[in-house]
C-alpha cells in the first residue's frame, strides 16, 4: 500500500513539473516572438475587497528588447517613456518629468517581461491556467515570482492566438491591476523616434539618472 501511495505521488509531481516546463515554452514562445506591439489599453485598479479604484487609458508601445511607452490620455496625461538606458515620467498637469536608469527603475518591475530584459525561466514559476470560454477563448498563465521579496504576489497573462490580450498584476496587498489591450498590432515597423524623449521648455527635471 505504502509503494502504491509513493508511486501515485512522485507521478503526481512529475506530471506537474511537465505541465509547468510546457507552460513556460509555450509562454516564452509567445512573447520571444514579438519584436514590436502596439494598442490601445484600458486599465482598472481594483481593491482587495474587489471594488474599482481607479480606471485610465491610453496607448502603448513597445519595441523590443529594452524600449517602450505608455501614453496615459485620461482621466490624466502622462507618459512612461523607456529608450533602452532611461525611464522618463512626464506628468503633464504637474509640468514635471522624472528621469530615473532603467535597470534600477525596473528591476522589481513586471515590465520587464514584456521588454524582454528577464529570463522567465530564471524569475518564475508557471503554470498555464484553464482556457476561458466565451465570445474569447483566452489562453492564460501564471507567473509567479521565485524570489519572495518582490513588491507583486503573481502576474497573469492572457493570449487571444497568440496575442497579448490581458495582463494583470496582483501586489502583496490583494490590489490588482488590470490592464485589456485591444487594436493590437505585433510586429510591425515603428517608427524609433516614439521612445526618444525631450523634456517641453520650461516643465521641472527631476534627474536622478547615473549619467
Amino acid at each position: 500500500m505504502k509503494k502504491i501511495i509513493y508511486l501515485s505521488l512522485s507521478l503526481f509531481f512529475f506530471t506537474g513539473q511537465v505541465f509547468a516546463e510546457e507552460a513556460k515554452t509555450i509562454l516564452e514562445k509567445y512573447l520571444n516572438d514579438i519584436t514590436t506591439f502596439e494598442a490601445s489599453f484600458e486599465q482598472s485598479l481594483i481593491s482587495e475587497s474587489n471594488e474599482l479604484q481607479e480606471l485610465s487609458n491610453g496607448k502603448f508601445s513597445l519595441s523590443r528588447p529594452g524600449k517602450f511607452r505608455w501614453d496615459y490620455v485620461k482621466p490624466y496625461e502622462q507618459s512612461i517613456i523607456a529608450d533602452g538606458k532611461k525611464i522618463w515620467i512626464y506628468d503633464k498637469d504637474l509640468e514635471q518629468v522624472t528621469v530615473r536608469d532603467m535597470n534600477e527603475i525596473l528591476a522589481d518591475s513586471p515590465a520587464l517581461l514584456l521588454s524582454n530584459e528577464v529570463e522567465i525561466s530564471e524569475e518564475f514559476v508557471v503554470n498555464k491556467l484553464p482556457a476561458t470560454s466565451g465570445k474569447e477563448r483566452l489562453e492564460w498563465f501564471l507567473l509567479k515570482p521565485k524570489e519572495q521579496d518582490k513588491q507583486y504576489a503573481d502576474i497573469r497573462l492572457a493570449f487571444d492566438n497568440a496575442n497579448l490580450k490581458v495582463m494583470e498584476l496582483r501586489d502583496n496587498f490583494g490590489q490588482l491591476t488590470r490592464i485589456i489591450f485591444s487594436d493590437q498590432k505585433r510586429n510591425q515597423k515603428l517608427d524609433q523616434s516614439l521612445f526618444n524623449f525631450t523634456p517641453p521648455e520650461g516643465v521641472d527635471v527631476l534627474n536622478a539618472a547615473s549619467e
